[in-house]
């Protein structure tokens, strides 16, 4: 029997704050975070300049129904909610999800590399090898994602950083985090959520938590996700007074959004039979986009048709592992290369 097509559609989010590499297909979507705070800081020539090439590459979270002007406290939910809210504008995917545009999943599931002590696999570009490497080619994603209804990180052992539980990574990982915050946040979840209490107190318990705010789930669980954690939030935010918090401290709401999202899953993972599957974390040192990035590469080949497939693999494997943002200009010399070799080549 012929297999049949996976027809999954899917959207995976990937949150920019300033020019640098794009991962972009047919799944993977850069989005621009806290656009409507960009539009009213344009004073120099180079942001003036930065914003042009955001426009030009990215979409928005400024539009329709949306918090992007509070993207200095909630950092990259603003992405999160205007999906949530404007969920048709993307074409209604069945899938949806989001990373960074430095952190990635490695959708390559047969291979486990090696981790930094932040549980991260280091990786000092975005180019076409990091792209194979990692299984993020459109048809791998989608036979991944297709066969769960969530996937999320590798928990990570808060033991790395020296603290002792999910609880006292909130309080003792950063001066600039406040664990009156996430006390009141418990206590809001709690009045509000009581059946999340023994969640509440297992994740808090545990050593191992789920960081960074990367996740896919299915249409349906993210809107339950977003319609419980925008409320719990927006609660927070009516309480909580932040006027004399600074640029970092600011970004509360990021913050306390990363150890919620441990509760949600781990209360899905209790209360559910839902497929989880739990990927590796990569990260890109130096996303940059290089200086010779509007640059043409010119190659040039000359073959008959005897070697007229050897330049095949070759012109296949370059375009595979070129650069996101390498324009590839190809050129023949024709040495009598036939009418069927030169279709195959085309089509390349």
């Amino acid at each position: 029997m012929k297999k049949q097509p996976n027809t999954s559609k899917i959207k995976i989010l990937l949150s920019y704050h300033k020019p640098t590499e794009l991962l972009k297909n047919g799944i993977f979507q850069p989005i621009h975070v806290g656009r409507a705070v960009a539009e009213k800081n344009i004073k120099t020539d180079e942001k003036k300049k930065n914003y042009k090439w955001m426009l030009d590459n990215l979409i928005g979270d400024s539009t329709g129904d949306n918090i992007s002007a509070k993207n200095p406290n909630y950092c990259e939910l603003t992405a999160q909610y205007w999906v949530w809210k404007n969920f048709s504008k993307l074409g209604n995917p069945d899938y949806i999800g989001f990373m960074h545009y430095r952190r990635h999943l490695n959708f390559n599931i047969d291979k486990k590399y090696d981790e930094n002590k932040w549980g991260t696999i280091d990786n000092n570009y975005l180019d076409g090898f990091y792209i194979e490497k990692y299984g993020l080619r459109e048809e791998n994603v989608r036979n991944v994602v297709s066969k769960y209804d969530i996937i999320t990180v590798n928990p990570w052992n808060v033991k790395n950083a020296g603290s002792k539980n999910n609880y006292d990574h909130y309080a003792t990982s950063d001066p600039k985090i406040h664990i009156k915050d996430y006390d009141l946040t418990l206590g809001i979840l709690r009045k509000k959520y009581p059946e999340y209490e023994a969640d509440i107190k297992k994740y808090n318990e545990a050593s191992e938590g789920y960081y960074t705010n990367i996740f896919i789930m299915k249409k349906d669980i993210f809107n339950q996700y977003c319609q419980w954690l925008f409320d719990i939030l927006f609660e927070i935010e009516k309480q909580v007074d932040i006027s004399n918090y600074d640029f970092q401290e600011a970004r509360i709401f990021g913050y306390l959004s990363e150890w919620l999202f441990g509760i949600y899953i781990t209360h899905i993972k209790r209360t559910t039979k839902l497929k989880i599957k739990e990927l590796q974390r990569t990260f890109v040192r130096y996303p940059e986009i290089k200086e010779n990035d509007n640059k043409d590469i010119n190659i040039c080949f000359a073959t008959d048709d005897k070697y007229a497939k050897y330049m095949g693999i070759a012109i296949t494997s370059i375009l595979r592992y070129k650069l996101p943002h390498d324009n590839i200009n190809i050129y023949v010399l024709d040495g009598g290369i036939s009418s069927k070799n030169k279709d195959k080549i085309a089509k390349l």
